[in-house]
């Protein structure tokens, strides 16, 4: 439904929201204890219930994601969500048709259930673009994955990949962005400059 007025999103009575994010069309919410919460359009599982629900079948009310915990923070895609654990570990879930979910469906399709991504470690920040993930590494390198029709990836030579690659060119970044349902995407260094790409 479309609102014109702020309302108040359902979550269950005392839990402490402490982000949120947005996709296309869904929304998910980390609370205080490291869990996560989704809502809206599941047509791709993106709100991370365990089964798509066809387009237009999402849910109002925020549900909890199951098989993920300790999460410190959350970014959405257009269709997937991405998810940063203490451990420094990247999981997704949501939309695989380019491989955005740093792993391989087969063919390319969705998962609706989180999945750590494999070669990724030491990671302090995430971003979501449209069919594309972002990592940041502690040690300020940025690893991207999924769609790369417009270099969303850092290399315009390559397809889209499911598996992490390092964009080229950067280094000592400390935030990275993306557009949840665009092509482009930011960085900042640790000496203020600004990346586009």
């Amino acid at each position: 439904d479309v609102t014109n007025s702020p309302i108040q999103s359902l979550v269950p009575t005392g839990t402490l929201i402490v982000a949120v994010a947005c996709g296309a069309s869904h929304s998910v919410a980390l609370d205080a204890s490291g869990n996560v919460w989704g809502w809206g359009d599941n047509e791709f599982g993106q709100i991370g219930g365990g089964a798509a629900t066809g387009r237009d079948q999402g849910t109002n009310l925020p549900i909890h994601v199951p098989g993920i915990s300790n999460v410190v923070a959350i970014a959405a895609g257009a269709i997937h969500t991405i998810a940063l654990t203490a451990d420094k570990r990247v999981w997704t879930w949501g939309d695989n048709s380019e491989g955005e979910l740093g792993r391989s469906t087969s063919p390319f399709t969705f998962d609706t259930s989180p999945a750590a991504v494999t070669g990724l470690s030491s990671i302090v920040a995430i971003a979501g673009g449209n069919e594309f993930t972002l990592a940041l590494t502690s040690n300020g390198f940025v690893y991207a994955f999924g769609n790369n029709d417009s270099g969303e990836l850092g290399d315009t030579g390559i397809g889209s990949s499911s598996s992490p690659v390092l964009v080229a060119g950067l280094s000592n970044v400390v935030q990275v962005s993306a557009n949840e349902d665009g092509t482009h995407c930011l960085a900042v260094t640790i000496d203020q400059g600004v990346y586009h790409y």
